[in-house]
């Protein structure tokens, strides 16, 4: 997910991040992902960082309120005050499994699927399959708002040839002078396939 996000980053496609991580201290807790998530949406979109800032200075208690507050006051609320974005923009949750706090990864899951109509973003959730993680997608209305790509099935040999044969095209285009007596395919077809399938 970290290349899925620096990629989105790369287009101007990314509004903000969290990557979980268990026994990392803060970043295996909840604590502090909506301010996160905030912070990082005031540099990517500039003009709601006075807004954000002045929701802060408003309340500077509210990273220890009511997820659904912190949402309101410091995402919600500021961005509705600014236009729409012109490009669709991507907020990045990865390894929902490894946060410590069961309850309010299920809870924030659940908000997100309250406020989707409210929300000017998409969000794009990775994690392992947890009953608890499981069931907060599969009731009420989640399933109709979620797009779900199941990775243990997910056959990515096509992914990974395309971007093998970019980055040797690439490699030969840069050194023109090593392959200028090449006259097949380099590496051969067989070759790239033992690549990706040992990827």
């Amino acid at each position: 997910m970290q290349t899925v996000a620096e990629r989105l980053d790369e287009k101007g496609n990314l509004a903000a991040s969290f990557f979980f991580l268990r026994g990392a201290g803060a970043r295996s807790k909840f604590t502090h992902v909506i301010a996160t998530i905030a912070y990082h949406i005031s540099h990517s979109i500039p003009n709601s960082q006075p807004l954000i800032q002045q929701a802060f200075q408003a309340d500077p208690t509210l990273v220890s309120q009511s997820t659904w507050h912190q949402l309101r006051k410091l995402v919600l609320d500021p961005l509705k005050q600014i236009p729409p974005q012109t490009k669709p923009m991507i907020i990045v949750v990865d390894a929902l499994d490894e946060c410590d706090d069961h309850s309010s990864i299920t809870e924030f899951i659940g908000l997100l699927f309250e406020t989707y109509d409210h929300f000017p973003f998409r969000f794009l959730l990775a994690s392992r399959i947890e009953n608890y993680i499981d069931m907060a997608f599969t009731t009420g209305q989640a399933p109709s708002m979620t797009c779900f790509m199941k990775l243990e099935t997910f056959d990515a040999g096509h992914d990974i040839s395309t971007f093998l044969t970019s980055r040797f095209d690439e490699f030969c285009k840069q050194r023109p002078r090593l392959f200028q007596n090449t006259q097949q395919m380099w590496p051969a077809s067989k070759d790239l396939a033992a690549l990706a399938n040992k990827s």
